[in-house]
C-alpha cells in the first residue's frame, strides 16, 4: 500500500547528514549515502519524506526539503534505483510559509501532499520531480478543524467539521489532476441521535 513518512526535526546546524537508514523487512536496512548540506543561519528547518509503493515497485524515494527564509524551498531527492541524491534546486516561486509542511505529507498516485489551514497548499511530484501549489477547501468561517487527511482508494481526501456543529462533517476528495476538490459527502452524525431507540422483541 502507498505510504509516506515524515520528519521535521533533524538538526540543521551539522553540515553533513549521515545516518538516513530506510528499514525493509524484505531486505533488512539499507543505508543511505551521505548529503552534503551547506549550514546557513537563513534555514529554518528540514523535512524528510518517503514515497514507496511496494505493491509497484521494489524501489523507493526519499524527499528532503529545507525552508530558508525569504527565499523558497531547497529540495533534494534520493532514489534507491539510481543510488544517489538529486539537488533539484531552490524553489522560490511557491509561497514559501513556515508552516506549509507542519503536518505530515501524504503519498497518493506518484506525489506527496501537504495541507495546511490556507487557501493553497503544495504537492511534490516524484517522478516528474517538480514542487507545486494546489488549492485548499479550508475556509475559517465554515469549518473549525481537519479531521482526516489521507488516501483512500487512490484517492486523496479530506475531511472538514463544520464550525457551529462539531457533528458535521464535509469530505472532500482532490481530483487526479489536483486541480480542485470535490464534496463527495455531507456527513450529519446528528441524524443518530433522532434514531428510535432500539427495544428487543418480546
Amino acid at each position: 500500500m502507498p505510504s509516506s513518512a515524515s520528519n521535521s526535526n533533524i538538526n540543521t546546524a551539522a553540515p553533513f547528514i549521515t545516518d538516513f537508514r530506510f528499514l525493509n523487512p524484505n531486505h533488512n536496512v539499507q543505508p543511505i549515502p551521505p548529503l552534503h548540506l551547506p549550514t546557513t543561519s537563513t534555514t529554518y528547518g528540514l523535512e524528510l519524506h518517503l514515497a514507496y509503493e511496494p505493491l509497484r515497485s521494489s524501489h523507493y524515494n526519499v524527499i528532503l526539503i529545507r525552508f530558508i527564509t525569504h527565499h523558497g524551498f531547497d529540495i533534494h531527492v534520493y532514489s534507491l534505483e539510481t543510488g544517489c541524491w538529486t539537488h533539484l534546486g531552490i524553489i522560490s516561486f511557491l509561497p514559501a510559509q513556515e508552516t506549509t509542511f507542519q503536518y505530515d505529507g501524504v503519498y497518493c498516485n506518484g506525489a506527496v501532499y501537504w495541507y495546511c489551514r490556507d487557501l493553497e497548499s503544495v504537492y511534490f511530484d516524484v517522478g516528474n520531480r517538480y514542487l507545486k501549489s494546489y488549492l485548499m477547501p479550508w475556509c475559517p468561517i465554515r469549518y473549525s478543524k481537519v479531521s482526516y487527511f489521507g488516501e483512500s482508494g487512490g484517492h486523496l481526501h479530506m475531511i472538514l467539521q463544520q464550525h457551529l456543529n462539531v457533528l458535521l462533517f464535509d469530505i472532500f476528495e482532490l481530483k487526479e489532476d489536483s486541480s480542485e476538490w470535490l464534496v463527495r459527502f455531507h456527513v450529519d452524525l446528528w441524524e443518530l441521535f433522532n434514531l428510535p431507540l432500539f427495544s428487543p422483541t418480546e
